[in-house]
């Protein structure tokens, strides 16, 4: 059974914002370096704002 009131990250990962996106982890990483989607590096690691994302 699925937890209908499970919380949402705030942050998410490239592969996941990928995913919703459906493209490619390259083209991500792509449009991340250009500076077409924001993002925050926590240590070595990049993510997406949840917010990036809703229309």
């Amino acid at each position: 059974m699925k937890n209908e009131g499970a919380v949402q990250p705030d942050l998410l990962t490239v592969p996941q914002v990928a995913s919703q996106l459906q493209m490619g982890i390259t083209a991500t990483y792509g449009l991340i370096r250009s500076g077409s989607m924001p993002s925050v590096k926590i240590g070595n690691r990049i993510r997406v704002p949840r917010v990036m994302l809703q229309v």
